[in-house]
């Protein structure tokens, strides 16, 4: 598997959304791949944080969106031109799954 396959696969392997054999190929790549690995471990901070910042509320705060708004813009940052619009896409879906009211 490479980063490619793999990075389509991190959210879905996160929530546990995949079949048994695709987790396996994602789990075995990560193992191998530092760039993917940190990918997960900002995926699962940027998760994080909005359960905690969410946990005790009915709604989320009005402050809240553009936080993590610009956090995910700062990882995008980092990333290769030509990488930014698939990172963009997958975090936006990791984050529609954690804050299902995102739009």
């Amino acid at each position: 598997m490479d980063c490619q396959e793999a990075k389509t696969g991190l959210s879905p392997y996160l929530d546990g959304e995949l079949p048994r054999d695709d987790a396996a190929g994602i789990a075995s790549h990560l193992t191998g791949c530092d760039e993917c690995r940190r990918w997960v471990e900002e995926w699962c901070l940027v998760g994080t944080l909005i359960r905690t910042q969410l946990a005790s509320r009915d709604t989320p705060p009005v402050d809240v969106l553009p936080k993590v708004m610009a956090a995910i813009a700062n990882l995008l940052s980092t990333r290769p031109p030509q990488r930014v619009a698939l990172h963009r896409r997958l975090m936006w879906r990791r984050l529609r799954r954690v804050w299902p009211g995102t739009r």
